[in-house]
Order: C-alpha cells, then sequence, then structure tokens
C-alpha cells in the first residue's frame, strides 16, 4: 500500500509563502501495485493543515489513536488524541506539530531513511533504496521507487535488530509537489524468520503453531496466548459468547487450552470450543486426551476437516474449530442460542470437504460416551456435527451445550436489565418494576422452546430487612431448560391381518 502525500491540483492545495499562515496539503492512500498514471486511490483526505486547532487538522481528519497493552495495570490503554477515521493508517504526529510550535507555512516533504529488510550478517552489501525525483508537470510521483525490484524488498518484514545501512532521507525537490511514502515495519508477534507451521504441519511436541512455541507454559510463545486472553477476559471491554482458538491443541498445547477454559469460566458468559487432538490421532486416542477435562463451559469435537485453501487452491486438512464455529453462526442466524448446534437442520459445515476419518454408529457413540462431538459424513447430507456435549463429566442439564448456552444468554439480558436499576430506591415498587422488565423476555424464551417452565422470585421473601440494610437486592431465577432430542427409538409391531388400527 502507498501513502501518497499528493500537493497536485484537483485537490485543494496551497503552500502559503507567508509563514505565519498554515499551508494544506492532500493526502491518498494507493494500492501497492497500482501505476502513477493510473492511480487505484483507496482512501483520499484533502484540505490537511499541520494547524492543531483547524477543523482540517491532519490528525482529526486521519486520526492517531491505537490501543496496547499494559501489562503492569492489566488493561488496555488508549493512546492519541483523534479517532480513526482511516480504515487503512493512523498518523504519528511530531510533538512539535501537536504543540503548534513549528513554523505554520511547512508541509510534509520527505521521509527518513528506510530500514533494510536483513539484519546481523557481515560483510555484505546491499543496494541501497531507490528514488524517483519528478516535478511538478509530471504524473510520475517523487519518493520510492514501487518499480524497482530491490527498492520493493525493503516493504518485507523488518527485524527489530535492523538498521539504515547505506539509505539516506528522502526530500522532495523544490520543483515538485508530491511524492509517495512507503510502510515499514509492523509485526505479527513472532519473528519473519520463523516458519510458521498450520493446519497438519502444526508441531506435534508443540513448539510451532503458527510461529508460536506453545510446549510449555513458560514460553514466550505462551505469555503471548496467555496475554491475550488477558484481554479477553475483561466483560466489560470486550463481548462475546464463544472463544475459539484454531490450531491450539490440547494434546499438545494443554497450558494454554487450560487458560483459555479458566478465562471463560472467569467471564461466566462464553463457551469455549477447543481443538483436541493431532490430525491422525485415533478415535481412542481422542477419548483418552478427553479423560482429563471437566468444563460445562467448553465443548470438543473429532475429527480434523478437510477443506479448499483458497490461498493455493488445494485441498488441506484443518483442525475442526477452524469450521465448527460456522454452525454457531448459522444456527444463531435463524434460530436461538438456546437451539443444539447439532444435526442436519442447523449444523451442517458448508466449508468442509470431507472428514479426516469416517465415522461409523460405533465410532460416534465411543466418542459421545467420552464428551467428544462426533463430526460425521452421512450418505447425501455432507458434512455435519453429530452431538452438542459440553465436557462437564457430571450427568446435569449444563452438559448439553444449548442449556449452557441458554443460561449465557440469560444472565447476561438479566444482568444488563438489572444494571437500570441499581442506585435505585430498594422498595417492593422498584421490584415490581424489575420483575414486569424480565417476565416479557422469559416469555419470549419459552415461546421460542428455550424453556419448558420459569419462576423469578424478586420479592419480600427473598429481599428480607438485613439483605435491603446491605444495599443489596436479590433476584431468583428458576427455569427448566428445554430438552433436545439425540436419539430417537423405533419399535415396530407386527399385527395379524385383519386388525384394526
Amino acid at each position: 500500500m502507498k501513502n501518497n502525500e499528493n500537493l497536485s491540483q484537483p485537490h485543494p492545495k496551497k503552500f502559503e509563502s507567508d509563514p505565519t499562515i498554515h499551508s494544506t496539503f492532500c493526502v491518498q492512500v494507493r494500492a501497492e501495485n497500482d501505476k502513477d498514471n493510473n492511480p487505484n486511490i483507496i482512501e483520499q483526505y484533502t484540505g490537511c493543515t499541520l494547524n492543531p486547532d483547524a477543523p482540517n487538522y491532519i490528525g482529526k481528519k486521519i486520526g492517531d489513536k491505537y490501543s496496547e497493552y499494559d501489562a503492569t495495570l492489566g488493561h488496555v490503554l488508549d493512546h492519541g488524541d483523534f479517532n480513526n477515521i482511516s480504515d487503512y493508517v493512523r498518523v504519528e504526529i511530531d510533538n512539535g506539530v501537536s504543540a503548534g510550535s513549528i513554523t505554520p507555512n511547512v508541509i510534509p516533504a520527505g521521509f527518513e531513511a528506510v530500514y533494510e529488510p536483513i539484519a546481523g550478517f557481515s560483510g555484505y552489501t546491499l543496494p541501497s533504496a531507490s528514488f524517483v525525483y519528478s516535478n511538478t508537470g509530471s504524473n510520475t510521483f517523487s519518493g520510492f521507487n514501487y518499480a524497482d525490484s530491490d527498492a520493493i524488498n525493503y516493504l518485507q518484514p523488518i527485524p527489530s535488530e535492523a538498521g539504515t545501512g547505506s539509505n539516506v532521507a528522502f526530500t522532495k525537490t523544490a520543483n515538485e509537489n508530491k511524492f509517495t511514502v512507503p510502510f515499514q515495519g509492523g509485526t505479527d508477534g513472532t519473528s519473519f524468520a520463523v516458519i510458521k507451521k498450520i493446519g497438519a504441519s502444526i508441531a506435534t511436541d508443540g513448539t510451532n503453531v503458527f510461529g508460536f512455541d506453545l510446549s510449555t507454559s513458560g514460553t514466550g510463545g505462551a505469555a503471548a496466548y496467555e496475554k491475550a486472553l488477558d484481554i479477553l477476559a475483561n466483560t466489560e471491554a470486550y463481548s462475546y459468547n464463544i472463544l475459539v482458538l484454531p490450531g491450539v491443541i490440547e494434546q499438545y498445547h494443554s497450558a494454554i487450552t487450560a487458560y483459555a477454559q479458566a478465562t471463560v469460566e472467569s467471564r461466566q458468559d462464553a463457551i469455549y470450543l477447543r481443538d483436541l487432538t493431532g490430525v491422525n490421532e485415533t478415535v481412542a486416542a481422542a477419548v483418552s486426551t478427553a479423560a482429563g477435562l471437566d468444563s460445562s463451559y467448553s465443548a470438543t469435537y473429532y475429527p480434523w476437516l478437510k477443506v479448499r485453501d483458497v490461498g493455493s487452491n488445494k485441498d488441506i486438512l484443518v483442525p475442526p474449530t477452524v469450521v465448527v464455529p460456522e454452525a454457531y453462526a448459522y444456527n444463531d442466524k435463524v434460530g436461538e442460542e438456546w437451539l443444539a448446534v447439532g444435526g442436519l437442520s442447523r449444523a451442517t459445515l458448508g466449508s468442509a470437504i470431507d472428514t479426516r476419518y469416517r465415522l461409523y454408529q460405533k465410532d460416534r457413540d465411543k466418542l459421545y460416551a467420552a464428551r467428544i462431538n462426533p463430526i460425521a459424513k452421512f450418505q447425501n447430507s455432507g458434512v455435519v456435527i453429530w452431538g452438542q456435549k459440553t465436557l462437564q463429566v457430571a450427568e446435569t442439564a449444563l452438559n448439553r451445550i444449548n442449556v449452557r448456552r441458554l443460561l449465557i444468554n440469560l444472565k447476561r439480558f438479566i444482568s444488563d436489565t438489572s444494571k437500570a436499576f441499581v442506585f435505585e430506591q430498594n422498595t417492593n415498587a422498584t421490584q415490581i418494576k424489575l420483575k414486569n422488565k424480565l417476565n416479557p423476555y422469559m416469555e419470549d424464551v419459552k415461546a421460542k422452546q428455550g424453556l419448558y417452565a420459569y419462576r423469578i422470585v424478586v420479592d419480600d421473601s427473598n429481599n428480607t430487612s438485613d439483605v435491603i440494610d446491605r444495599n443489596e437486592l436479590n433476584v431468583n431465577v428458576y427455569i427448566s431448560p428445554t430438552r433436545t432430542i439425540e436419539f430417537i427409538l423405533l419399535t415396530f409391531s407386527i399385527s395379524p391381518s385383519g386388525v384394526s388400527f
């Protein structure tokens, strides 16, 4: 992607000769592979200025905000002053500009020396980044030379220890009013030199999944995942009802899967779909791996799935959670959260071509008894989820995913509704008002087959004087969740001829 500082017509611009008046300029975000004489402009911001008090200040027009996790505080902190208007870029503004201490009529005129894409080698000579110099009347943009193949290498990932080498800063010529700035830097959290193993190539010793080492809880990769999960643990900042870490496998990365399970159990408003085993593991291995797991906030699936990789246009094998979430999304779109994500109606995985292993009845029975949801392929039915158990060991209603998700839904609604009553007077009138807010929703859930029955108690029976004196309000909700059909038993009786039915 190119970032063009374009001061040429027809865009509003004006370089002020009077140093007391602020100049204006235009910023374009262009596609990296376009041409100067036929630009592909993705975004454009005209009439920008470096005047921090003006409505067209570059910071206000494009935005300068970004977020960063502070491990000491345990919070994500926002930096910058202006909301991001651009979908692609943000600006970093020099303190002198934001303080208004620069000469008003200055405009952007170049960029610093670019960094080399390799580092740590001696005895090499890397060609310096190539620049183009043009003039006002030309269609060509001065600046970084996108037509030079050696220069394009400078857009590759940059090591943290890299230097500028023989590169120098670029400054546009006095008779030019436009130039192009290259983008450098950025990271996905791993060294660009690390081979990122995905799918069936994920390391069985846990040392490489997408380039992260998750083999133990003390690795850098584990710390990165734990930091991400710590961020997602904040229920006020992040709202979601499903957590998925595709490729993070119980068999290889148990420290992280346990951390993810603890995250959703702490939040109590989401369910964690976890990958269980490697690509070639048997049903017996899956059953053995699941034996030590126990949580009504987690569910797992078997086996791996075959999908078409859009990048290579080849069929590849992926862990179940790469595809399973599509069934949850479809279920919630056409139905409700308390409906089972299983069966032919709402749990056919359209993006899956096949399963790694064909599961027959005895396989599915073994898996389901072990609290593992089978993914089956039936004739003329495609690939489908054929189970909806959580990993809870105890035989209660919460060992079914639809019941856990029903409870999550109800708790979220009741909690959100109840917030409006915090700091209200703790009287019978308030209790009745709250109950009248909750009842219609509960009736709607019942009508949509989520509940057989329910009862809400918020009155003097559970809000005695000592409760009121503690400035509390108790709301007791009793529910009888609707159960799903998971087995159909067929019985045929043969009667003699002449019998009337």
